[in-house]
């Protein structure tokens, strides 16, 4: 992924973060999952579109499903949510779909969205497995992507041998030879 793109992805979802964090402390998280369907209305309409690559449709997705997931979490009672599992998974599917930067930085984000909901010790060890996490998604994200450089030297050298066994096959014969 190149640096624009890996800047761009950390930069909207650090402020998708912020914007949870803003949200779940004004007036309007009343309105938690009401937002949610339109962000997933939305996120539906985005998806229909053709024209859109697919880096774009890799951000919304992962934007949608953090400020879903963070509203979730802080509706059903923040650390002690039954759904912090979701994080787990964001976490888990942001090493496998951007670069270890984006996900470091986002690990952190999130840390400083539950930091102010923390005051029990097992509310600290929660915090601190999203840390430890964090570079399990890493190399697993980082062995995924060898993988498909992998595939794509193989899929090229398929190519190229398909090529050359066409180029034997339709080449003339010497005169002597027939």
């Amino acid at each position: 992924m190149p640096f624009h793109q890996t800047a761009l992805t950390i930069l909207i979802l650090c402020f998708s973060t912020a914007f949870s964090f803003l949200w779940v402390n004004s007036p309007l998280a009343a309105y938690n999952l009401q937002l949610i369907a339109l962000l997933l209305i939305f996120a539906v309409i985005f998806f229909r579109k053709k024209r859109i690559t697919a880096f774009w449709k890799t951000l919304i997705g992962l934007t949608a499903f953090n400020i879903a997931a963070l509203l979730l979490i802080s509706q059903t009672g923040n650390l002690n949510s039954p759904l912090f599992f979701l994080i787990y998974f964001f976490l888990l599917g942001l090493g496998f779909l951007t670069t270890p930067p984006a996900t470091l930085i986002t690990a952190l984000g999130l840390v400083f969205f539950f930091l102010p909901f923390s005051s029990a010790q097992s509310d600290w060890l929660k915090l601190g497995s999203l840390f430890l996490i964090t570079p399990l998604c890493l190399i697993l994200g980082r062995q995924r992507q060898e993988m498909e450089k992998q595939e794509k030297i193989n899929l090229a050298l398929k190519e190229k041998r398909r090529l050359l066994i066409k180029r034997l096959a339709f080449r003339k014969l010497p005169a002597s030879c027939g």
